[in-house]
């Protein structure tokens, strides 16, 4: 079996109730990331069958943990659904495209740079 299928099989497990949560260390490092970024993928495209055009409008923070993947963000540091979607599907999305943009995107001086470029695409 290789990486892809174990991580998968192991997703499907957590998802049906058979594992109660992910292995120990499962998450850590490079492989790690791989890991989630294969079962980010399972998730929207074969799971909840969300065609790739309308992942912006369909998929946010609450769609990923629900079916129990922030433990493995925090694990890897990531507290907000944008780093497990850019993981997933790199450069694909930009995080405008979305309903919904992580907490504290528009807080302080960064936020207001970004407020500003949006006000001048608009």
């Amino acid at each position: 079996m290789g990486d892809k299928e174990l991580a998968i099989s192991l997703y499907q497990d957590v998802l049906n109730g058979k594992r109660k949560r992910f292995p120990n260390y499962f998450f850590t490092g490079a492989q790690g990331k791989i890991y989630l970024a294969y079962m980010t993928r399972y998730l929207i495209e074969e799971y909840l069958k969300i065609p790739m055009e309308r992942i912006p409008k369909e998929v946010k923070a609450e769609t990923l943990w629900n079916h129990r993947l922030r433990p493995a963000a925090h694990t890897l540091g990531w507290r907000d659904f944008m780093k497990v979607i850019d993981n997933a599907y790199p450069g694909k999305y930009h995080i405008l495209e979305f309903n919904q943009v992580p907490w504290r995107y528009w807080y302080g001086e960064e936020g207001r740079e970004r407020a500003v470029k949006v006000k001048q695409i608009l």
